[in-house]
Formats: C-alpha cells, structure tokens, sequence
C-alpha cells in the first residue's frame, strides 16, 4: 500500500508552541538593541570630544596658552585648528565660543543630524560654559553627553573640563 507523507495537526501544533515560547524569550534581547545602539554612540561621541579637547590642550601648550584662563584671537597667544581660531579656557575648548569667527569644542568634532544640540540647562541660551549632545537633552534624565568646560557649571575644575554620559533615558 501507498504511506501519505505529511506532518500531523498536533506536529504543526507543538513546533508553533515552541517557536512562540523561544520568540517570547529572545524578544526582549532584541528589543534592547536600539537603547544599547544610543549608548554606543554616546561612548563614541564621549570618547571623540574627550579626544578633540585634549587635542586642543596640546596645541596650546605648543604656543603656552595651557595656564591661561582665556586664550582667543582676542586674548593672546591665539591657538589655531584646522585654521580656525579657537576659544579656549586654560587650553581647553569653550563650550561656546562668543567670537563670530571663533570656534568651540562643536567645531572640533562631527555631530550626526539625528543628535540635538543644547546649551545650558533648559537649553534657551546659546551663551553657556556646557553642551549637552545625544538624542534627549532633558536634563539627568535623557540621553547625552556634557562637555563642560574649565570653571562651568559640572567642570572636574576651575582649570579641568567635565565630560559625562547620561543614559537614563536611552
């Protein structure tokens, strides 16, 4: 006799179950994925501003602007980047540069469109010694990066920038 070949309706049944039972536990890793995607760029982010301001220290200790507490195109001696005149505080980037021609710790980096930009703590001053960079600037509780520049508001120092991650809300 001739044996039909097929899977049974309780065969079909079961391997459902099992799919849903190992779809209903690995879903949640997957799920999480784009909040650690944020964190990464944060830690990129962090780590190229970290960078970019000691960069900026170096070329002011080169013409011993590193120990003063202003250092600009007005405020002599002047340290040029990527033939731009900088703004700088004990070496270190302004977090905004007040000159029209003169350039800030943003000038130093690249930003991505996707990421907002805030200066101080409601972000409605353009004038501010921080900047807040990620994907929610709500203050502690969002998700970004502050670069606070020597003697502003979350600076190590009066001689030291600042620089933290806040993941909360990522």
């Amino acid at each position: 006799m001739f044996k039909q070949k097929g899977f049974t309706l309780i065969e079909l049944v079961i391997v459902i179950i099992i799919l849903g039972i190992l779809s209903a536990v690995a879903l949640p890793k997957f799920i999480n994925l784009s909040s650690d995607a944020r964190i990464a760029v944060l830690d990129g982010l962090s780590a190229s501003i970290r960078t970019a301001a000691d960069h900026a220290r170096l070329k002011a200790s080169i013409v011993g602007a590193e120990k003063n507490p202003r250092s600009s195109s007005s405020n002599l001696p002047e340290v040029i980047i990527n033939g731009q005149s900088m703004e700088l505080k004990y070496g270190y980037p302004e977090a905004y540069a007040e000159g029209s021609d003169a350039g800030d710790i943003l000038d130093l980096i690249e930003i991505s469109e996707e990421l907002e930009v805030c200066y101080s703590t409601g972000c409605v001053s353009g004038n501010s010694s921080r900047v807040k960079i990620g994907f929610d600037t709500t203050e502690d509780t969002g998700c970004y990066v502050r670069y606070s520049e020597p003697g502003g508001t979350g600076a190590v120092s009066t001689t030291e920038y600042g620089l933290i991650i806040v993941n909360e809300g990522c």
